[in-house]
């Protein structure tokens, strides 16, 4: 099965609500990524890879102009996920550019752009894009 999920990002001038709809939004906070990722880590919260590299890159600036000055200088990125194991029996999400992606698998050796998603971490390694 496959999902296709789509972000953007703006400037929003305040905070607006959020309608529960006991569908797909049960409860809602409004929270950094950082600290999401750091709930993620201490497994409070559950986050899938997209929403979790999404996170990260957010994470990776400051300031709201910082971010949309980011995105605007790269091109857009669809991730489409393979999915493979380390040595460890930990899940690796690999995406285009990985060279276990075409393969599905994740101990070929060579560029990286994969989520390795252990228990208590998520590590992002990204040699392609970064």
């Amino acid at each position: 099965k496959r999902f296709t999920t789509s972000f953007f990002a703006t400037r929003v001038p305040d905070l607006h609500q959020v309608t529960i709809d006991g569908g797909e939004i049960h409860d809602h906070q409004w929270i950094r990524p950082t600290d999401a990722i750091k709930l993620r880590d201490a497994r409070e919260i559950e986050l899938v890879p997209p929403t979790w590299v999404t996170l990260h890159t957010l994470s990776q600036h400051d300031t709201v102009e910082s971010l949309l000055t980011h995105l605007d200088s790269i091109p857009t990125r669809t991730y489409e996920t393979h999915v493979g194991q380390g040595p460890n029996g930990e899940r690796i999400v690999m995406w285009h550019g990985d060279a276990g992606y075409e393969a599905w698998d994740a101990s070929i050796k060579g560029p990286r752009h994969r989520l390795i998603m252990t228990r208590d971490k998520f590590v992002f390694e990204d040699t392609v894009y970064s």
